[in-house]
């Protein structure tokens, strides 16, 4: 027991800050039943985000208290960030979803996320630490080092992963569950289980694997829409283009002229790349003049 003074119950000894700490570091003999604390492995210790190896990728996550954090050092704190932690405290706890097809429909459905292709590959790179193929529950936790996600990102340069992850951490991917001094590790307990974890929470993904299938499957439909409006406008050109064609060889009576003008004055509307509901537009207009020719 130790006085304000810093005098311990020993009249004869006193000690003061470090200095008093590391005298009777130095004086006590190890305890046996202890054993060498740089042998006693990562019981009650830290596993900081650098201390990974290939055995313990199966260890790399934990389930958190859910509870609000805000992020470490000059960055904000925005409402939109607190959204996303509370619709991840939403989830329920046995809600499961696949890793790699939620990850799928974000890929399919990035920018109405508002995502950036760039991103996609820290996020593939951050899913693969998580070890299992399911993820599941109110908190997943991963902790890699930037030097990890990097490497897994195809040597992406630190500023770029940094600026990217914060892309994920905007659009409502991830969350950050930054510890008091920013740094990424998880704690264990003295059985070996871990107590607290700070890195990248994955819950979101969980929580919004429905919301991403949906705007997966809204893209699906929209590109098949596309594709079905490409090939009615290119039916409907290469019809007038024939038909004004053959008219105009064979003789058949008729203003050709003027037809060939309209279809012209239409497709000049066409730019090289349109969206869906011009080339709607221009394709109603091309069946009105097809009408007309026949």
């Amino acid at each position: 027991m130790f006085v304000a003074s810093g005098q311990g119950e020993n009249p004869g000894s006193s000690f003061s800050g470090r200095s008093g700490v590391r005298a009777r570091m130095r004086a006590e003999p190890p305890d046996p039943q202890k054993g060498n604390p740089a042998k006693r492995g990562n019981a009650g210790g830290a596993i900081r985000s650098g201390d990974h190896t290939e055995d313990s990728q199966g260890e790399n996550y934990h389930r958190s208290s859910g509870r609000t954090i805000t992020p470490f050092g000059r960055q904000p704190m925005t409402l939109r960030l607190l959204a996303s932690q509370m619709a991840a405290r939403a989830v329920q706890r046995d809600a499961v979803v696949h890793k790699w097809r939620v990850f799928r429909d974000i890929r399919e459905a990035w920018e109405l996320i508002g995502a950036t292709e760039r991103s996609l590959s820290v996020l593939n790179a951050l899913l693969s630490f998580h070890p299992e193929t399911a993820l599941g529950g109110d908190a997943i936790i991963v902790w890699p080092s930037n030097e990890q996600l990097a490497a897994r990102a195809n040597g992406m340069p630190p500023t770029t992963l940094r600026r990217h992850i914060g892309v994920r951490v905007d659009c409502g991917l991830i969350i950050r569950r930054d510890s008091p001094n920013g740094k990424r590790f998880a704690r264990r307990g003295r059985g070996g289980e871990i107590e607290q974890a700070y890195g990248f929470d994955l819950a979101p993904l969980v929580a919004r694997a429905e919301e991403f299938r949906d705007l997966a499957d809204a893209v699906h439909a929209e590109k098949k829409a596309f594709r079905v409006a490409r090939e009615r406008l290119t039916l409907l050109r290469r019809d007038i283009v024939k038909m004004i064609d053959v008219s105009v060889h064979e003789g058949i009576p008729g203003d050709w002229t003027r037809a060939e003008r309209s279809y012209q004055e239409i497709i000049t509307l066409l730019p090289r790349s349109a969206p869906r509901q011009l080339i709607d537009t221009i394709s109603a207009d091309l069946a009105q003049l097809s009408d007309e020719i026949r």
